[in-house]
């Protein structure tokens, strides 16, 4: 039961976020360097992204030039993470028994981007 209330509760927390975004113009949302579009993106996107990417970029070594990334890099990676039509591949890639290889994730639509990242990484 706790489980449906939290999930319950985070719903409310969503839909508010999105409720109080939807009446943000987009002069406001330039203060955030954003579009209103954009804020909408982030908003309505799935929960668990910022993990999915954080662990994944460590599998290819990527996980500290991740971290330096700019926010539109970050916000285009997200969004190709957010749409991957791999959610389970990636789950048992990642949760698997530690054996996630970039061989064995070459599903993930940000893998040009994490190599991208290591090579300039080791430049």
């Amino acid at each position: 039961m706790i489980g449906i209330r939290r999930m319950m509760q985070n719903l409310r927390h969503r839909i508010g976020e999105q409720r109080e975004a939807g009446q943000m113009n987009d002069d406001a949302c330039r203060d955030f360097g954003m579009t209103a579009g954009d804020l909408t993106a982030a908003l309505t996107m799935k929960i668990d992204v910022p993990d999915r990417m954080r662990r994944m970029s460590a599998v290819f070594g990527a996980a500290p030039a991740l971290a330096r990334a700019d926010r539109w890099q970050l916000l285009d990676m997200a969004r190709a993470c957010d749409r991957c039509k791999h959610r389970r591949a990636c789950a048992r890639a990642l949760d698997g028994d530690g054996q996630a290889g970039t061989q064995n994730v070459a599903f993930c639509p940000n893998a040009g981007e994490y190599r991208a990242m290591t090579a300039h990484e080791t430049d």
